[in-house]
C-alpha cells in the first residue's frame, strides 16, 4: 500500500497501476492510532473493502488521505501470481490482461513472518 501511495502521489496515473491483491486484509486507521483518545476509542480498525471478507490481519496502516488514494487503482482479485506473460498475468484463480505500460504493484508475499527465537547470549557469542 505504501507503494502504491508513493507512485500516485508521485505523479503515476493510477489507471496504469494493478495492484496484486489475493486477499484482503484490515486496515489500521493512522489518523485514529495518532489521533485523540476520542477518536481512538471510536475505532481504528476496518476492513479494506467492505464488501470483501477480509481474510488477514498484517498490520496495514494508512491514514484516511491514503486510503482515499488507494481506492483509486486496480485491484487483481485472483490470488498470488504463478507466471508474468508479456500481455497477461497468470495467477492461481485465472488469468488478467496487462499492456507494456503497467505497473504490477504485487502484495501477496508475507509481510510479516515468525522467525525463530534467537537468544542475545548464545554459547560463547553475543547476538546483536
Amino acid at each position: 500500500m505504501d507503494a502504491i501511495c508513493h507512485l500516485i502521489k508521485n505523479g503515476i496515473d493510477s489507471e496504469k497501476i494493478r495492484w496484486i491483491m489475493p486477499s484482503d486484509s484490515y486496515i489500521y486507521d493512522r489518523d485514529a492510532l495518532f489521533g485523540t483518545a476520542k477518536e481512538i476509542i471510536k475505532g481504528s480498525c476496518y476492513p479494506f473493502d467492505v464488501n470483501v471478507e477480509a481474510k488477514r490481519n498484517a498490520a496495514a496502516t494508512l491514514s484516511r488521505a491514503e486510503y482515499r488514494i488507494v481506492q483509486t487503482t486496480n485491484i487483481i482479485r485472483k490470488g498470488r501470481v504463478s507466471e508474468v506473460k508479456h500481455d497477461h498475468l497468470v495467477l492461481r484463480e485465472g488469468e488478467e490482461p496487462i499492456s507494456d505500460n503497467t505497473i504490477l504493484v504485487d502484495c501477496s508475499a508475507a509481510g510479516l513472518t515468525k522467525k525463530p527465537v534467537i537468544p542475545v547470549f548464545y554459547e560463547d557469542r553475543l547476538i546483536l
